[in-house]
């Protein structure tokens, strides 16, 4: 799968990538998704450093894991 590749391969979680990784979520399986969110977090531990356009959409797609 190639976006799986790209979701993987990303260590630059921006805007687009998060985009990309929230619309693809359901095709992970949990240790996956909880691999990917370990490394979105260890990118962004402190979230009063983001902008705020791309600080809501690190905080809205972590909210969308099931």
């Amino acid at each position: 799968m190639k976006l799986k590749e790209y979701v993987f391969r990303n260590d630059n979680w921006d805007v687009y990538s998060l985009q990309t990784f929230r619309e693809t979520m359901r095709i992970y399986h949990l240790d996956e998704l909880s691999f990917l969110v370990n490394a979105i977090l260890v990118k962004y531990p402190d979230p009063n450093k983001l902008t705020t356009i791309l600080a809501e959409n690190v905080w809205r797609y972590l909210c969308k894991l099931p």
